[in-house]
């Protein structure tokens, strides 16, 4: 979840250790009883871990549980470490089975061990369930709670189980509709139930054949789904068809928050960060050995451009003002690749262009290329006219930006074409990856027009 350090709040910080100080534990919890979870989150990450302690046992269980869910993995292991065992089962009991599973997965074996036997026989079994699915999935983010009704059931039936079964409310928003081997058929709408007539059946009211997805799919693409229709919830099925949990809206506020978070440290050049990674947590060997992998393949990679140049000395030695423009033209050339990469990696993330339409996009881009290359070109050959005064190299200064850009702007559509059809994550196609090949390329473009029209 975003933090933002500027709340109003966090300059309470050091009253709220005075009160700890001197025991005032009534003031204290009339005053986090006014607060989210997340505000609460934050006042636990300025304080001491003993302090953090005695502030959450001030908390009500079900809140508790909430800003639980809330903290990152080293403050859960802290956590739990100083609550006693009592006090975690209670908090544990009021979480939900997808918010404690998201737990697990962060903390490391002899933890979670710890955890998952201080959870009753029921928890465990949900536990068990959620996590048989990969790490990703939707299976592994679904709740397995969820308000379902059967087809062939009178309306005032469905009503009275549904009030029997005590469902939350956030539950009962959508209601699912099984047959009896609890295969989904359909879903009806909370409102559309209470107001049917009683003696009328549930699958005469009931919208069918619902949208919804198998536990094994990735859990982008489950996000996906839920947003192009604007649902509010998304039920989850087995291979056989049968409802074993939903997807809510604040699980896909989740999963896309994750997934944009990957793509954008992936357009960097970053590896994927771990859940609940952040900035100001990270130590300054953390930051650097994140970064240096890529930088150093780069490093290596941009040697390439020295075999270039070195390919062109005589050229570059007989006429140096030619390298005037180098900066120019491969900044250039770079810049139109990462908007080009950029838009690409969006819209095959978001299914906007299908591998399909390839050829009719790369007609497309091409013509974009033109413009671009007709555009940039004129201004360049413009600046090289006016510090040389000569026509022949600002010919050449425009041809070869209209050439580098081109070449950019169509690898920059190309590559995460190609990464997508080998099975690899676009957003891998980086923007120092497309920078790096462009000063390549674009050196050699440049030089190459330039050797062939001045000498």
């Amino acid at each position: 979840m975003e933090k933002t350090s500027l709340h109003w709040f966090r300059i309470l910080i050091p009253e709220i250790e005075e009160s700890i100080k001197e025991r005032r534990w009534d003031e204290l919890k009339k005053f986090l009883e006014n607060l989210h979870a997340s505000e609460i989150e934050e006042i636990l990450e300025d304080l001491k871990p003993r302090e953090r302690a005695l502030i959450f046992r001030l908390l009500p269980k079900d809140k508790a549980a909430d800003v639980l869910s809330e903290m990152s993995k080293d403050q859960v292991e802290e956590l739990i470490e100083t609550l006693k065992s009592e006090e975690v089962r209670e908090i544990l009991s009021e979480m939900d089975p997808d918010d404690r599973v998201r737990i697990l997965d962060e903390l490391p074996a002899n933890l979670a061990s710890k955890l998952l036997r201080l959870m009753d026989k029921t928890a465990r079994d949900e536990i068990a369930i959620l996590m048989g699915y990969p790490l990703g999935s939707a299976g592994h983010r679904m709740r397995p709670e969820f308000a379902h009704v059967r087809a062939e059931e009178r309306v005032k039936d469905a009503i009275e189980r549904l009030r029997r079964k005590g469902y939350d409310e956030e539950l009962l928003r959508t209601i699912y509709v099984t047959d009896n081997e609890r295969r989904l058929v359909g879903r009806v709408p909370i409102t559309r139930l209470v107001l049917a007539e009683p003696d009328k059946r549930v699958e005469d009211i009931m919208d069918k054949n619902p949208i919804a997805i198998y536990a094994g799919k990735d859990q982008e693409e489950a996000a996906k789904i839920l947003m192009d229709h604007d649902l509010i919830s998304l039920p989850v099925v087995d291979s056989e068809g049968r409802l074993i949990g939903v997807l809510s809206v604040d699980d896909v506020m989740d999963i896309a928050e994750e997934e944009a978070t990957e793509d954008i440290h992936k357009l960097g050049g970053l590896p994927s960060p771990e859940p609940e990674e952040e900035y100001f947590r990270l130590s300054l060997w953390e930051r650097v050995k994140k970064r240096v992998p890529w930088l150093i393949a780069l490093l290596i990679f941009e040697v390439f451009t020295a075999t270039v140049i070195k390919g062109f000395n005589r050229l570059l030695s007989q006429a140096v003002f030619l390298s005037y423009f180098i900066p120019m033209l491969v900044g250039t050339g770079g810049n139109t690749g990462t908007q080009s990469v950029t838009l690409s990696v969006r819209a095959l993330t978001l299914g906007e262009i299908e591998i399909k339409e390839f050829f009719k996009i790369f007609i497309k881009e091409i013509l974009t290329g033109i413009g671009l290359g007709m555009v940039l070109g004129l201004v360049g050959g413009s600046v090289a006219f006016f510090i040389l005064k000569n026509l022949k190299i600002s010919a050449v200064i425009f041809l070869a930006l209209f050439s580098v850009i081109q070449f950019s702007n169509l690898l920059g559509l190309s590559l995460p074409v190609i990464f997508k059809l080998l099975k690899i994550d676009p957003a891998v196609s980086s923007s120092p990856l497309i920078t790096t090949i462009v000063d390549i390329g674009g050196l050699f473009i440049y030089l190459g027009i330039a050797s062939l029209f001045i000498f």
